[in-house]
């Protein structure tokens, strides 16, 4: 009955989740020459990665460090925690969606370069050339994180498996976009975090009126 009703509220929370992927898009390509910074940095990663052709010992860490932090962040007592040079390995109390997920997406070099921004930003009026800069390197973090994030899903990773791939998909797009929405609102010099919610809550009221009124439109 609990499997029923989450799947249940997912599709109702899909318009939700669609929102936050529009207001994303508008936040990052508000205009053609910062669409360009963004799409190089991506483009890097993408080249640095098919080069480089393996995963790595950074994102290793990184997935079992967010593993650690959410299920900290979640009250998840955490009884084991250790990194190899091939894996690592988290064991926690009890089984958390978020903790578990957190890894796909909570991309922590974004969000470390985003605190960094804010007080670079405090310390001396930022450029043009520092916000084109700025775009590159977010870019290739997001790119970095969404290839890498895509290459291990498709290998099946356990956790996404026992959750269910529907849902773990609904949860890791929505939190994805809202996350790094969030951060490439502070990031960009026309908009502000405000921006992206309103954006966010403007979306979503569009979306739930269209099918609404497509609904009814299908009723005689």
């Amino acid at each position: 009955m609990i499997f029923f009703l989450r799947y249940i509220l997912t599709f109702l929370l899909i318009p939700v989740s669609c929102a936050f992927v529009s207001a994303f898009f508008k936040i990052t390509f508000f205009c053609a020459e910062y669409s360009a910074y963004l799409c190089a940095g991506f483009a890097v990663a993408g080249v640095y990665l098919l080069i480089k052709q393996r995963i790595g010992r950074i994102y290793i860490f990184l997935h079992e460090f967010n593993h650690l932090l959410w299920s900290v962040l979640s009250g998840v007592k955490v009884k084991k925690f250790s990194i190899s040079r091939t894996g690592g390995e988290i064991e926690v109390e009890k089984r958390n969606v978020i903790a578990a997920l957190a890894p796909y997406f909570f991309p922590i070099p974004l969000a470390a370069f985003t605190i960094i921004h804010v007080f670079a930003g405090k310390i001396y009026a930022p450029e043009k050339y520092f916000f084109a800069a700025q775009y590159i390197i977010a870019g290739f973090i997001f790119g970095w994180h969404a290839i890498t994030t895509t290459a291990v899903i498709t290998k099946g990773q356990i956790e996404i498996r026992q959750i269910g791939l529907f849902y773990s998909m609904f949860v890791i797009v929505t939190l994805l976009f809202f996350f790094c929405g969030l951060c490439f609102a502070v990031i960009s010099p026309k908009f502000y975090l405000a921006d992206f919610f309103q954006l966010s809550y403007k979306e979503t009221i569009r979306i739930y009126c269209a099918i609404y009124n497509s609904i009814f439109k299908l009723i005689p």
